[in-house]
């Protein structure tokens, strides 16, 4: 629960509660998805390490293209990523 309340109060960011009701295994169903598309349309075979980098970094450079604030984002995804495992083992 902390890190839910240090979402809202240092990024500004208030958790969708009903995201947050998708399992993990759907999380990572949509991320492969999404994965799967973005290296179909780099055209090249790399690592899977790889790409999961390549796609963050274009994130980046669409965040900035945006005026968004990239880092603040990667911020915020660690804190939803963490909650969210934190959320799994509560569950369980």
């Amino acid at each position: 629960m902390k890190l839910v309340t240090r979402l809202s109060q240092n990024l500004d960011i208030v958790p969708q509660t009903e995201l947050w009701m998708i399992s993990n295994s759907k999380r990572t169903e949509h991320a492969q998805a999404a994965l799967n598309n973005y290296v179909q349309l780099q055209g090249s075979a790399v690592e899977r390490q790889f790409a999961i980098i390549d796609l963050i970094t274009d994130l980046f450079h669409l965040a900035e293209d945006e005026g968004l604030d990239a880092h603040k984002i990667a911020g915020a995804a660690d804190l939803h990523y963490r909650s969210e495992k934190v959320q799994l083992h509560l569950t369980v």
